[in-house]
């Protein structure tokens, strides 16, 4: 197994960790960091290595864990996809999280029981997501799943209104997010139910992090971390195996492809 060669003195044990990707990619990498790091005591910072991971950090991570500079950063291969490094909610929050994860959600989202992320965007020039995009299928199948839950009880959450537009044209209302990242991942936290977008980590945090009844999760493969050096720290290869243990009771498993 790859381990992170951590840069460390007598007087000062510390590490700046540069990380990649949207929200979703950037909290697994820093998980990972922190399940690798050398002690406890060991300070981590982190850096971003391209526009969207320092989006997601301008965003939503705690300032004082943010530097600027990549100077001298460890750059760890992957995506760290594995539920073996989590950080449990409540650390994530308090110590990670710039914000509550409900101080932006939308006062929409108790109006209806069950709120879809359909993720959209880049997805669509993307061939390993492609085929497993929210459809009417993943919908219907979730529906069947919850029991007093009819189509009248769900809104969308997306971040693409032409993708939403042309596969359920009218028929769900749709969270508005006005190009705000932080509500619409703080609406997702804040569902009663929640169906996640496969291959979106984005959306899988939010069912991590928020209090929901259920999480419906959809059981295709996600889509293999191209920059791993091994796979036991970076992506998992199926959405089952990103359930985490003590989720087990409450996140259910659909296929809507069938």
């Amino acid at each position: 197994m790859i381990e992170i060669s951590w840069q460390s003195t007598r007087k000062r044990s510390a590490s700046t960790v540069g990380v990649v990707g949207g929200l979703g990619n950037v909290l697994w990498q820093i998980c990972g960091a922190y399940a690798c790091r050398p002690s406890e005591g060991h300070s981590l910072r982190f850096t971003a290595c391209n526009p969207s991971a320092k989006a997601a950090l301008d965003c939503f991570v705690r300032k004082e864990r943010i530097v600027s500079s990549a100077n001298g950063c460890i750059n760890p291969a992957g995506y760290w996809q594995n539920p073996k490094w989590l950080l449990t909610p409540d650390v994530i929050r308090e110590h990670i999280l710039s914000e509550s994860v409900t101080a932006r959600a939308s006062k929409e989202v108790d109006k209806f029981p069950l709120i879809v992320h359909v993720r959209g965007g880049d997805f669509l020039c993307s061939a390993p997501h492609r085929y497993s995009r929210i459809g009417q299928r993943y919908i219907d199948a979730a529906i069947d799943m919850l029991p007093g839950i009819k189509h009248s009880d769900v809104a969308l959450v997306s971040d693409d209104p032409r993708y939403v537009s042309a596969v359920f044209g009218n028929r769900y209302p749709v969270l508005g997010d006005n190009g705000d990242a932080r509500v619409a991942f703080h609406t997702l936290c804040c569902a009663r139910n929640i169906l996640i977008s496969p291959g979106s980590t984005f959306s899988w945090w939010a069912a991590y992090l928020g209090t929901h009844e259920h999480v419906l999760f959809p059981a295709q493969t996600w889509p293999q971390d191209i920059g791993a050096l091994d796979r036991d720290i970076t992506s998992c290869t199926s959405g089952v195996e990103l359930v985490p243990g003590s989720c087990r009771n409450s996140w259910l498993v659909i296929d809507g492809q069938n």
